[in-house]
């Protein structure tokens, strides 16, 4: 028997919404073949046909209408439930992140988590993950605020997606690319400062799905805008912070990040460092946001979180802001 999920009956309030599979599985930042799998397994447990597919989209059935009358109703339901004993309960922390993998985010997680430590009872929470997740997660209140770093070439894109969503925004910093590797990397001898040209004889490593397309539908090279960085041959695809990490510090690979998080070099043996003579390079690659839900209001916790991380790493905002 299929333990019935919420995500479900929000699929298809979403669907009937959207009018198509397809353009709902875009607005919910899922694939597709996962949306319509989830869909196909809600109607075999109800035994109903709540769509009937055509190539126009989707007709929602007799039957179909009032099952997503009833989940509306339901997802009410819940949303009351879960807010009448956020009431009634004794005082517990509850915070949760969603994120772009960023040590800057993680150390401003352990920062806030570090105010709490004398509390009795905290519940916080912690996901790393890509730019669409995150946005998805944020849209489904599985998450209080979201991380994400938004390329300058995407930006519209991604504040259409948010105004879509009725997410909010907020700036944190602009982020200024470097390269980020060993602090015993053999081009950091004799505090030697490192050419774009340099780099292309070394292996580099990266994350399999850096903005939630999937591992080869988005150019990461060309997300980074750097130049002439095909010809390197020799890459590693990792899916966590802590492996990237490792083949950092084993190896002689570099990766393209930001600048350094506080006490970087002490704590993972790494270190950002600019490219001194490309000028392309230097400039504005993407900002740093945080994202929450327009219509619920921004927890004491999320509040917190944001201005440490804007006290720790923000500093004012060098491109105009697209409204």
């Amino acid at each position: 028997m299929l333990f019935l999920k919420i995500e479900y009956l929000k699929y298809i309030i979403e669907i009937e919404k959207q009018g198509s599979i397809s353009k709902a599985a875009r607005s919910l930042f899922l694939t597709q073949p996962y949306l319509s799998k989830a869909i196909h397994e809600l109607e075999e447990e109800i035994n109903v046909t709540i769509f009937i597919r055509n190539k126009n989209g989707v007709q929602v059935t007799d039957q179909g209408g009032e099952v997503i009358e009833h989940a509306k109703k339901v997802i009410k339901d819940v949303e009351n439930f879960i807010n009448l004993y956020k009431d009634t309960q004794s005082k517990i922390y509850t915070f949760k992140l969603s994120t772009i993998h960023s040590s800057h985010t993680i150390d401003t997680f352990f920062r806030l988590n570090d105010e709490y430590e004398n509390e009795t009872d905290t519940r916080f929470y912690i996901k790393e993950t890509n730019n669409y997740t995150v946005i998805n997660d944020i849209y489904s209140q599985e998450s209080n605020i979201g991380v994400v770093y938004i390329p300058k070439s995407m930006k519209n894109t991604f504040i259409n997606i948010l105004k879509m969503k009725n997410i909010n925004y907020t700036f944190i910093c602009d982020l200024d690319r470097q390269v980020i590797l060993s602090k015993n990397h053999p081009l950091l001898k004799n505090g030697h400062k490192i050419r774009l040209e340099e780099l292309y004889k070394y292996g580099m490593v990266r994350y399999t799905d850096y903005m939630g397309f999937g591992i080869e539908s988005v150019d990461y090279v060309s997300i980074y805008n750097l130049k002439n960085m095909d010809k390197i041959n020799k890459i590693i695809y990792v899916n966590n912070r802590a492996m990237l990490h490792n083949v950092l510090t084993q190896t002689n690979y570099f990766t393209i990040g930001i600048k350094d998080t506080i006490n970087q070099e002490e704590t993972y043996n790494i270190v950002s460092v600019p490219i001194e003579d490309d000028n392309e390079f230097q400039s504005i690659w993407g900002e740093m946001w945080a994202i929450n839900l327009k219509d619920k209001t921004i927890d004491e916790l999320s509040k917190k979180f944001i201005k440490i991380l804007k006290d720790n790493y923000g500093k004012p905002q060098r491109t105009a802001p697209v409204k």
